[in-house]
């Protein structure tokens, strides 16, 4: 689904003139559905699921107006969330004959690292980068489906990417159910906690204090390691009164108890004097 925007005047003709079976949805400009786009793109996830499902089809993608921004529908007709939808490309990548150098927001889950041998993962900021640092990796990517391949452009193309992720699947002779499978089970969580602008300084001290003699990371905002595969990364907000939070765990209820834990000491931390 191209969501009425700018990609419709090139994306049908690229995926034609590449021979693959597709269905393609809104694929015209139209700026009175664009207005209205928090509720089309809910419309748009619903029914590429039911097509993708009911046609038997090995994957399905929502395209953002501006190609700023990829979803990707799994055969069964659900999107997948932001963190499967990344390790699920990493997982692609790994399959590939050459090693490939690979930059990571912080906050991106590193569960699976260990067993992406043919990758050279790198994380911090997402932002402020100068071209010739990002032309160093082969692929950029985070959590909000955004992602880049260098070989093509440094910056973010959800059109490429999606032919990217289609030209792994054909040339590792694998569909995304099987890349799916070989994804571990984990916890993997992202909140906003409100919080006055005023106490972003304080929220900060009181994570950088709670983090001694904890393996620890301030490459961007404050991230804590509670057991090896387990952490939490607290960044505050630049533009908004609020804490983003990063939780991942080996499981739910670990997960969850982290979660659980860190609300609990930042409502304490807000009250004290």
């Amino acid at each position: 689904d191209l969501l009425y925007g700018s990609t419709s005047t090139v994306y049908p003709d690229i995926i034609n003139q590449l021979d693959i079976e597709n269905i393609v949805l809104n694929a015209y400009i139209d700026d009175k559905k664009l207005s209205k786009i928090s509720t089309i793109y809910k419309k748009s996830q619903e029914n590429v699921g039911k097509i993708v499902k009911s046609l038997d089809y090995d994957i399905g993608f929502v395209i953002y107006p501006n190609g700023q921004r990829l979803e990707i529908v799994a055969k069964d007709g659900d999107v997948l969330t932001g963190e499967l939808a990344l390790l699920s490309i990493l997982s692609l990548l790994n399959m590939c004959d050459k090693q490939s150098k690979v930059y990571l927001s912080v906050w991106t889950p590193d569960i699976m690292d260990n067993k992406f041998t043919n990758l050279e993962i790198h994380r911090g900021k997402f932002n402020n980068f100068k071209a010739s640092q990002l032309k160093s990796f082969d692929f950029i990517g985070s959590t909000k489906g955004d992602y880049a391949f260098s070989e093509f452009s440094i910056s973010k193309d959800a059109i490429y990417t999606s032919l990217k992720i289609v030209e792994m699947l054909a040339i590792n002779h694998v569909n995304m159910d099987s890349v799916l499978k070989s994804i571990d089970n984990f916890y993997y969580n992202q909140i906003e906690v409100p919080c006055p602008s005023a106490l972003k300084g304080k929220m900060m001290r009181k994570f950088l204090e709670n983090s001694k003699g904890k393996e620890a990371s301030h490459l961007d905002g404050v991230k804590i390691w509670i057991d090896e595969k387990d952490w939490i990364l607290m960044i505050p907000d630049q533009h908004d009164d609020s804490l983003h939070l990063y939780i991942q765990a080996v499981n739910d209820s670990k997960g969850k108890e982290i979660l659980e834990d860190y609300l609990e000491k930042i409502e304490e931390w807000r009250k004290e004097d």
